[in-house]
């Protein structure tokens, strides 16, 4: 069984390279975290410091008088009496006075948050400091390709204001990614959920630059980045480290004694033929069973553990496994393993097949052995889908290839796992692939109605001109108004949709910057403004960045100015939200559900209505908590109602995280685009999946419609046309009175 620290395996979380060292080695120590400042210094003495008062503190002796410190200023003087002030002047003497003195603010900050904590308890502190309650030495994780062992300590576990609990990490500056800290926390939130089954443990990171600054995630949220970022790690450790499992050797009975034959006569051997010139004698033929030695099967629970171990671990060329689509009938000779590609003669070759005799020609056997391969880039030969299938061989994946597809930006593989072959052992190895086949990108695994796709970059991704979407036959065919092209899908076929639609007809977008997320909201309005007039369709830009949509002015289009203030935007979309209920009476008194039954019968003088907002974080960044909830009430109330009267919002963000993006406020967006974003759990949060952080960028998007999640390649509009197309309707500005 694998056996690590905490801070190993958040180290080679981060780290490919060092997790492959430490395979070899593993003693190794991770390098000390960049970390910069005064902070960086006073992190040990400070963790002492922490550790030693929270135990004096819960020691049932110190109980009478740990109880009488009631309020931060007696809980600090206690504290630097007991414990600080021999470290603190310690720190003076080795560091600098002002080391000292950031440590001393650092613990009085931390005294006066516990203070807080075990006032809005109402507690003793031995029910509020419960790290000792909780102490972990070693947990045993399980995964799908083993056990592995982790051990580590929290800085504490403590219960929190509304009766939970939650594992607490102390920094005393920032490292290098938040990230990093994210991951040690969310470790100690699943050991801790491990060791204790029944109960979960939320996260919280405490950073004291000396002021306090936490950072809180939720049980749920720690446990999804664990599943998502930890739990392959994890799985590939197990591999690597595993030892090889043996043959059973099986005891047979003594064969009876045969009679020994007679022996045969001795046969004249025919005369020997004059070689012909340029002709070489040839070696009998592989499929020949007379001259072939007795077949040596190999072990037959030879596990996919000793293989990966292999392929981590041994510095030298290894015998490639030959995939389990190779056809039965051909028997090939016992090579021995060697780093020397074969010669024809000892190996047979299926031609396009796969292992050590792959790019012969179509159909033939034998022939010349293919010359050392360079390292490949991802030139899409028809023959890199079966290096994939050899490449997971060597890892113990069985698989096969099922077909391809080409898109813009990538090609799409279809692989088919072997018996017995989880979709995490194929998705574990991503980096692996892209190490092995010399990938410019990590491929993006993910699964598939009957198969698992297996998307590679392509060496020159090519560029959708919005012409070629808005020109589409599928578009130009399309019944309603209110449909717009995403882009192209990896089949090469244009991927609608349609806020016409009541499965579309709120919509969200996610991305980071450099992802496209812009320029798709341009596309998008693109095909709405070309398939609509003034007359059927106005629409209201809430663009607080004022970037993406700062250079429309006066067009018929509008339904207003566009808005780049937060209090206006409130009221934007407060009226938004009375107009919404002025259709809904019209429509009751003319007996009508929706407003696109009365475009039916032909009355068009109400158009439709669409809202976009590029950014919405901003607006729920108020620092006013009632603003915020207003911003939220609106939303969701006209996501929720605006469908039958046509109004339709589509909300944009850089930041997908739970507080932008609420339960209520999800629930009611079903058409979702994501883009590239930061981390896994963003992901998981727009599209219940992860994979989008993985995503190549510049308009490369994940698009739920309703049909499942399909990648799509959305068009590029240049900056000028795009312009052009708010003028369609004429130039004088008409506001849309609510």
């Amino acid at each position: 069984m694998a056996r690590m620290t905490v801070t190993q395996l958040r180290h080679a979380c981060v780290d490919a390279e060092w997790l492959q060292r430490w395979v070899e080695d593993p003693k190794l120590t991770p390098p000390p975290p960049t970390r910069s400042g005064a902070g960086a210094a006073i992190g040990a003495p400070f963790h002492r410091i922490a550790q030693d008062f929270a135990g004096w503190l819960t020691q049932p002796a110190n109980a009478g008088e740990a109880e009488a410190l009631d309020g931060p200023l007696p809980l600090w003087q206690m504290c630097w009496e007991r414990v600080a002030y021999a470290r603190v002047a310690e720190v003076g003497r080795t560091q600098s006075p002002a080391a000292a003195h950031a440590l001393a603010t650092c613990v009085r900050h931390w005294c006066h948050s516990l203070a807080e904590e075990r006032s809005a308890v109402a507690v003793p502190w031995s029910g509020l400091l419960l790290t000792a309650e909780y102490q972990l030495q070693s947990v045993t994780v399980p995964t799908d390709c083993g056990p592995v062992q982790l051990s580590g300590r929290p800085d504490l576990v403590r219960r929190t204001r509304e009766g939970g609990l939650v594992v607490v990490d102390y920094k005393t500056t920032q490292g290098a990614s938040l990230q990093h800290d994210l991951l040690q926390i969310a470790i100690y939130s699943e050991m801790l959920r491990l060791a204790r089954p029944g109960l979960e443990f939320g996260a919280r990171l405490e950073y004291y630059e000396p002021a306090l600054r936490s950072l809180d995630r939720s049980a749920e949220e720690s446990h999804v980045l664990f599943q998502f970022v930890v739990q392959p790690v994890l799985e590939r450790i197990a591999l690597a480290t595993a030892p090889p499992i043996r043959p059973r050797k099986t005891r047979l009975a003594p064969a009876p004694r045969k009679p020994t034959p007679p022996t045969p006569p001795k046969l004249v051997a025919p005369p020997a033929q004059p070689e012909l010139p340029g002709l070489t004698t040839l070696e009998p033929a592989a499929s020949e069973p007379a001259v072939l030695p007795a077949r040596t099967e190999p072990p037959a629970p030879v596990a996919a553990t000793a293989i990966a171990a292999v392929a981590l671990v041994s510095p030298t060329p290894t015998p490639t496994l030959t995939p389990a689509v190779t056809p039965s009938p051909v028997t090939p000779s016992p090579v021995t393993p060697s780093p020397v590609t074969p010669s024809p003669a000892s190996t047979p070759r299926v031609g396009g097949g796969m292992g050590m005799g792959m790019g012969g020609p179509a159909g033939g056997m034998g022939g010349p052995a293919d010359p050392p391969r360079a390292p490949v880039t991802p030139s899409f030969a028809k023959d890199l889908g079966l290096r994939i299938v050899e490449a997971l061989a060597s890892y113990g994946v069985r698989s096969s290839v099922l077909g391809q597809q080409s898109a813009p930006q990538l090609v799409r593989y279809r692989i088919k796992l072997g018996p017995g072959t989880t979709f995490r052992r194929i998705q574990s190895n991503a980096v692996n692939l892209r190490i092995q086949l010399s990938l410019a990108q990590e491929p993006l695994i993910s699964a598939g109605p009957g198969c698992v796709f297996v998307d590679v970059l392509r060496d020159r991704p090519e560029l959708v001109p919005w012409s070629r979407v808005r020109d589409s036959e599928a578009l130009q065919r399309h019944p309603s108004p209110l449909a717009f092209a995403a882009g192209v899908g990896v089949n090469g076929e244009t991927i609608i949709c349609d806020f016409g639609d009541s499965n579309q007809a709120q919509g969200l977008v996610a991305g980071v910057a450099g992802s496209g997320k812009s320029e798709f909201l341009k596309a998008v309005l693109a095909s709405l403004l070309a398939r609509n007039t003034p007359e059927s369709l106005r629409i209201t830009l809430i663009d607080p960045k004022r970037v993406t949509f700062g250079n429309i002015r006066d067009s018929a289009f509008l339904s207003g100015p566009v808005v780049f203030d937060v209090a206006e935007a409130r009221e934007r979309l407060a009226a938004a939200a009375d107009d919404m209920d002025q259709r809904y009476d019209q429509l009751l008194a003319e007996n009508l559900v929706k407003l696109s039954d009365r475009w039916l019968e032909g009355r068009r003088d109400i158009p439709h209505h669409l809202i976009v907002v590029d950014e919405f974080a901003d607006l729920m960044a108020d620092e006013d908590r009632t603003a915020r909830a207003d911003f939220e009430r609106l939303a969701r109330r006209i996501a929720a109602k605006g469908r039958a009267a046509g109004v339709h919002v589509l909300l944009a963000t850089q930041r997908p995280d739970r507080n932008v993006v609420t339960g209520g406020l999800k629930a009611n967006l079903p058409l979702r685009f994501c883009l590239r974003v930061t981390n896994q759990v963003n992901s998981q949060i727009v599209l219940d999946e992860s994979g989008a952080e993985a995503l190549l960028g510049r308009g490369d998007l994940f698009c739920q419609r309703g049909f499942g999640t399909e990648r799509v390649q959305a068009p590029f509009l240049e900056q000028e046309e795009f312009l052009q197309l708010w003028q369609g309707g004429g130039t004088a500005y008409r506001g849309l009175p609510f």
